[in-house]
């Protein structure tokens, strides 16, 4: 099922939908009517699909999948959350990182989707995080950045001395970027205690100081986003600080996962 934005004109609330239903919901139509009427029962369908899984993630998933919408295979599944426009990014990180074995076998498709081949360390991050956000739980982080570690050395063979390496240096990067970019850290993190602090990480030995330098000048200048842009407190008040990337238990989480933490 894909519901990319050349697909046609989005519904409300700037989800994309598909341009037409598969072929068995016209199967038998024979009347212009009757395949107008599969159309709209279709993009009903398909809309409140997208609603369950804002509220409810799985709920959403197996709906679309019971209406026949989206394919039961982790790389149709896979391929729904990286082409349909408009999706919480928020739920889908919280889809992602589940453990249970359904959600995992999505989230490794979703991430061997990607290409990094040739891509700078801390951008093959930007571009992993784009498509949603990272969940509030430390070992919903670490499924998630461990499976982009993997996936990156499977690019990018001999960049690192092993998927250990870049998945250290991976939390290193988030927790540099939410340092420089959180106005709550007075004391920010400097280029010397960023090279200091990814000494040995490449299985025992040093990365090259000229690349920690370079990544370290790009994330510190250029923020990689780690909340909708257009987020807004809730009506009901502030959300759980585990919740908002930024917050002292967020990066509790984060630096739990660091070797000698």
């Amino acid at each position: 099922l894909e519901a990319g934005a050349e697909d046609g004109p989005a519904p409300s609330g700037g989800l994309s939908s598909p341009s037409r239903p598969p072929s068995q919901a016209l199967a038998g139509s024979g009347s212009a009517a009757d395949v107008v009427q599969s159309w709209k029962a279709f993009k009903t369908a398909f809309e409140a699909g997208l609603a369950k899984f804002a509220k409810k993630p799985a709920a959403g998933v197996e709906f679309l999948q019971a209406k026949g919408l989206l394919g039961r295979q982790p790389a149709e599944v896979a391929a729904f959350f990286r082409k349909t426009k408009g999706l919480d990014k928020t739920k889908l990180g919280e889809y992602l990182g589940e453990r249970d074995e359904g959600h995992v076998r999505v989230m490794h498709a979703y991430v061997d989707s990607m290409e990094f081949d040739g891509l700078d360390f801390d951008e093959a991050i930007r571009r992993f995080l784009d498509g949603f956000r990272l969940p509030g739980e430390a070992q919903k982080i670490d499924r998630l950045m461990e499976k982009f570690a993997e996936r990156y050395v499977h690019c990018n063979p001999g960049a690192f001395g092993s998927a250990d390496a870049a998945y250290v240096l991976a939390y290193s990067v988030i927790l540099l970027n939410t340092d420089a970019h959180n106005p709550g850290v007075k004391h920010k993190m400097s280029k010397a205690d960023f090279l200091r602090n990814n000494r040995g990480v490449n299985d025992g030995a040093d990365l090259d100081e000229a690349f920690l330098g370079a990544v370290y000048d790009r994330i510190v200048h250029n923020e990689i986003k780690m909340r909708d842009d257009g987020w807004q407190p809730s009506a009901k008040g502030p959300q759980p600080a585990k919740e908002q990337p930024g917050s002292a238990s967020w990066l509790d989480a984060l630096a739990a996962l660091l070797p000698g933490r």
